[in-house]
Formats: C-alpha cells, sequence, structure tokens
C-alpha cells in the first residue's frame, strides 16, 4: 500500500509539471501576440545631386502625417485649371479613389527601350513656338519620399504627386500654344536597367538623372522645369513633421544662370500666390543657388542644374530651375499634397510662370 501510495505521488508531481509548462507555453505564446511589430517607415529624399546626396535616403521612422484627404482622380482634367478654387474638404477622400488611381497610373504602358538600354522619348505635345522640357521627378523603382498616416497605411508617393501635378501643367501649356516635351507620364524610370549613363563606374540613381537630362537636351527645349518636392528629417533621423515652405533651385555656375534664376523668381512669386489663393499661406524659404541647400562638404551641384564635371557628364543645355512648392513630411503639407485642387493649382502656377518667362524672352 506505501509503495502504491509513492507511485500516486509522483504521478501527481509529473501531472503538475505537466499542467505548469502547458501554461507558461501558453502564455508565452500570448506574449509573442503581443509584441508590437516593426512600424513602417517613411523615406525622406531628396533631389538628386553628385556623390554624396545622390543615394536614396535611409529609412526613417513612421511620420505622424495626416491621412490623405482627398479623391484622386484617374484622369487629368480636360480644361484649364482656374487658380481662384478652394480647397477641397478633407472628409472627401476614398480608399476606392486612391485605388482607382493607383490603378489608371499602373496602366500607363512606358516606352520602349531604345538600342541603348534606355526608354525611348516621349512624343513632343501640342505645337507652337516655344518648347519647354517638364520633368516630373523620381518614378518607377526610385518613388521620392512618401508619408505614412498616424494608421501606418502609405497614403502616395511623391512621384506620384509630381506626375499629376507635370500632366496638368503639359495640358494648360498646348493649351496655350507652347509645345510640351514631357519626361515622362507614368510610373516608371528612364534608366531601368540601371546602366552606367554618365560614364563613372558607379550605377546609382546619378545615372537616372543623367539619362533625363540627356532627353531633355535632346529635345531642343528652351528651359526645363523639375517638379518635386520636400523632405526633411530631424538629428535623431525622424521626420520632421513642422518643416515646411516652398524652396526653388537654380544653378549659379552657367553661362545662362541670369535666366535661370529669372525664372526660379517667376516660378518661385507664383507657387506663394497660387497657394494664397486658396487659402493656404506656404512659408517661404527662398530661391537658393544649388550649392547652398545643405552644409554637406563638399558643395555638391544638382544633377540636373549643374555644369560638367566628374559625376554630371552632359550638363543640360537650357535655363532650368528645380521646385519645391510643399512638405510631402509636414503634417498640413502633405495633405495639401494629397489633393488634386492642390495639384491644379500648382500647375497653374507653373504654367504662369512659364508663359511670363517666354514673354519676356519675345520682347527682347
Amino acid at each position: 500500500m506505501r509503495k502504491l501510495s509513492v507511485y500516486f505521488a509522483v504521478l501527481l508531481v509529473l501531472v503538475g509539471l505537466l499542467a505548469f509548462s502547458t501554461v507558461n507555453f501558453a502564455k508565452r505564446g500570448q506574449n509573442d501576440r503581443e509584441e508590437p511589430t516593426q512600424q513602417p517607415v517613411a523615406t525622406a529624399s531628396s533631389v538628386q545631386t553628385e556623390p554624396a546626396r545622390e543615394a536614396s535616403a535611409t529609412a526613417q521612422p513612421q511620420s505622424p502625417t495626416a491621412k490623405l484627404a482627398a479623391a484622386i482622380p484617374t484622369a487629368a482634367p480636360t480644361a484649364t485649371p482656374t487658380a481662384t478654387s478652394t480647397v477641397m474638404a478633407l472628409e472627401t477622400a476614398t480608399d476606392t479613389d486612391t485605388e482607382a488611381y493607383l490603378a489608371d497610373e499602373a496602366a500607363v504602358v512606358a516606352p520602349a527601350l531604345g538600342a541603348n538600354g534606355l526608354r525611348l522619348p516621349l512624343p513632343v505635345f501640342g505645337s507652337g513656338e516655344h518648347m519647354v522640357a517638364i520633368d516630373p521627378g523620381h518614378g518607377g523603382i526610385d518613388e521620392g519620399t512618401y508619408p505614412y498616416n498616424p494608421d501606418g497605411a502609405l497614403d502616395y508617393h511623391e512621384s506620384e504627386v509630381n506626375l499629376q501635378i507635370a500632366l496638368r501643367l503639359k495640358d494648360i501649356l498646348v493649351a496655350n500654344g507652347i509645345r510640351v516635351f514631357l519626361v515622362r507620364d507614368g510610373d516608371y524610370e528612364i534608366n531601368p536597367n540601371w546602366l552606367d549613363v554618365n560614364g563613372d563606374g558607379v550605377q546609382d540613381i546619378g545615372d537616372e538623372s543623367q539619362a533625363r537630362i540627356d532627353l531633355i537636351n535632346a529635345s531642343g527645349a528652351e528651359l526645363m522645369l523639375s517638379i518635386h518636392q520636400n523632405a526633411r528629417t530631424l538629428g535623431d533621423g525622424s521626420l520632421d513633421i513642422e518643416g515646411n515652405g516652398s524652396t526653388t533651385y537654380y544653378c549659379d555656375a552657367r553661362p545662362f544662370s541670369d535666366q535661370s534664376f529669372r525664372l526660379a523668381e517667376l516660378v518661385h512669386q507664383q507657387v506663394l500666390e497660387e497657394l494664397a489663393s486658396i487659402g493656404y499661406t506656404s512659408y517661404d524659404q527662398g530661391i537658393l543657388d544649388d550649392l547652398n541647400v545643405d552644409d554637406y562638404e563638399p558643395k555638391l551641384h544638382f544633377v540636373a542644374l549643374g555644369p560638367q564635371s566628374d559625376r554630371i557628364a552632359r550638363p543640360s543645355q537650357m535655363p532650368g530651375v528645380i521646385d519645391e512648392p510643399l512638405f510631402a513630411t509636414n503634417v498640413e503639407e502633405s495633405v495639401l499634397l494629397g489633393q488634386p485642387e492642390v495639384w491644379d493649382t500648382l500647375a497653374q502656377a507653373y504654367a504662369n510662370a512659364i508663359i511670363a518667362y517666354l514673354d519676356e524672352l519675345d520682347a527682347r
């Protein structure tokens, strides 16, 4: 009987150990499920320059930007946009609108590749005496900067916004008798195979910039506008959600720098005025020589604007500017950049500036 009691006691101990292990295993599994997943990151990118700033910016922590707040159409407007409309109500956004827009952009067929492995140029739009080149910054694998909303969902890419503004601008200019060379009309890159276009022995985003400039030079355009949006990070690498404002860049080291500066003046003035006309007063970040963009050393030119160098094999051959009207990483401005009404306004601002510049050119 005593032997049976011993066996029974051992059995109780084993059952207890099994129960303890089962509880701990279940608790550990529960903790695994409750462990917060890694949050998505937003990348703050800037216009491409020579080496130090040509690589894509490193991933940054999620930005608490506001949710995309406007319906995104599936096509550019057929009528010339006006500059007096009101910013759309923030509650009009729908996921369906956003998905339809993305599907429409994805449906655009990129131009075929030429013998050199780069995309063939688009046909020139419109007719008239003057021709301008419009470069919607980024595209394809290079998405530019983009904000995530507080729910962790992606609102939009900078490349998408730049393209929508450029398409609207093209329509306005063509309606005013100005020919337009558009670098891209869909979500694609010009150098999809990452060829060493500038011949520096390095295959990077600088080669995409050089490929674009080669297309623009070959088009014979009289001036160039490259459309981008701004972004800023803090010292700890997090996104600066308060940095805001409008900036226009030109290069002071070119034979036609005076013309580029005049174009920059007109673009900058019109952007500020047109944004104000729809109720948004943008902070004036000024007109900057492309060597004074930041505190990096050595000072480097933007590939699209700068003179020939080890990294810029074939520089642009006409007056040109890069414009960053708003900050995609700013809480308020990221919402504005998701609104077609704002795309219309910025397109009108650029058209006003370009037409004024060409009128001054004709009057000389």
